[in-house]
């Protein structure tokens, strides 16, 4: 077992992103999206961070570009997306669990960057 030089960070979304994702749900889509994005979210690696206060600042960061996937899995038109959006904002629409360790149990092959 390896530890990797990463955080992960899990974002579920919350009532406000159904609430959006349903003003251009044209197919009736939405319920069963948000329902997927929290049985199977997706996780994200960020940079390290070894101290639980230096959470907040990898947070801080990264949300705009956490937010923009989340957005982006909905409607890729931006021109769609939330304008002014803030990290207060972020919290609102979206639960986020995050952690320091990231444990890579399976070294019978490589990482490696899919396209």
């Amino acid at each position: 077992m390896e530890t990797l030089n990463r955080s992960a960070v899990i974002v579920k979304p919350r009532h406000p992103y159904l609430e959006w994702a349903r003003r251009d749900d044209d197919e009736g889509l939405a319920e069963s999206v948000f329902e997927a994005l929290h049985a199977e979210p997706t996780v994200y690696l960020l940079p390290e961070y070894d101290e639980p206060s230096s959470q907040h600042e990898v947070l801080e960061e990264f949300w705009p570009v956490l937010f923009e996937a989340m957005l982006e899995g909905w409607v890729m038109d931006e021109s769609h997306w939330p304008k002014n959006r803030t990290l207060q904002m972020f919290q609102e629409w979206f639960e986020v669990q995050m952690s320091s360790i990231v444990e890579d149990l399976y070294l019978g092959e490589a990482l490696e960057y899919l396209q």
